[in-house]
């Protein structure tokens, strides 16, 4: 990576701060539990699984309920892990640790 877009990269903000946590907590207070927002509310709760692994917390835990519970969970959190680990490895050049999660994410799809 050149010397400017390490600059640049350095200077993105990070995801997986509390202030994070808040925002998709907010959010999925506010969001109904219907079918129809299904893909939102699988991907904010997928984050907010993932903020909470990072920071320690247990956020997502409130925001369960039986009308989310046919939301693939464990898939949409592993995928953001995934994604996540991705944003890591282009700020810390750590592709190789990452290629090989991807990988064993990728093998167990169908």
């Amino acid at each position: 990576m050149g010397t400017q877009a390490s600059v640049i990269a350095w200077h993105w903000p990070l995801f997986g701060e509390e202030q994070d946590a808040d925002i998709l907590s907010a959010y999925l207070e506010r969001l109904r539990p219907e079918p129809l927002w299904k893909h939102n509310q699988r991907d904010a709760l997928s984050a907010l699984m993932h903020l909470d692994d990072t920071l320690g917390t247990n956020r997502a835990a409130r925001h369960l309920s039986p009308e989310r519970a046919e939301l693939d969970l464990d898939h949409g959190k592993e995928f953001m892990d995934v994604l996540c680990g991705f944003a890591v490895a282009c700020r810390t050049d750590a592709f190789d640790e990452w290629l090989f999660r991807r990988r064993q994410f990728v093998d167990k799809l169908p």
